[in-house]
């Protein structure tokens, strides 16, 4: 069994077994975090796909009416950057919380690196906003269509 001790000065910072330890966690953590993300893309591509194809007739009809076609690419990523920032926000924010009483034997460690959590959260909401956009070939198809599903 492994304990953890509870102040930052009980750990040996020399020894090589501990810093693998607090190496390997940041690893597994960014890890983690990445597919995570790549889970969230594909999932968002699918549910905005079909809701484009579900909402094919309102889309269409809003078309119709005159209501410019940025709007549909709008409402698509504000559908999906609002709950992601939000749930991004939460969950970091408590993630960084919860591992505090950790980061001064991380950073003793150099197993501390908020730059690749940094660059793992960004490459996260890049590939989001990505697969929300890959809709749009699938919404423009729908608003160029001449008949309605009924004809």
């Amino acid at each position: 069994a492994i304990m953890i001790p509870s102040g930052s000065d009980e750990f040996f910072v020399d020894d090589p077994l501990t810093a693998t330890m607090f190496t390997d966690l940041r690893t597994g953590v960014l890890i983690t975090l990445a597919i995570g993300f790549v889970v969230g893309a594909v999932s968002t591509l699918v549910a905005q796909s079909a809701s484009v194809v579900d909402r094919a007739d309102e889309a269409r009809s809003l078309d119709r009416m005159g209501v410019p076609r940025n709007v549909f690419a709008k409402m698509r990523r504000r559908q999906v950057l609002l709950p992601l920032l939000v749930t991004l926000g939460v969950s970091v924010g408590l993630g960084l919380l919860l591992s505090s009483p950790f980061f001064a034997v991380m950073a003793q460690m150099n197993a501390l690196n908020p730059l690749m959590l940094v660059a793992v959260v960004t490459f996260g909401i890049g590939l989001t906003v990505i697969a929300a956009e890959a809709c749009r070939p699938v919404q423009t198809s729908i608003l160029n269509q001449a008949s309605r599903r009924n004809d």
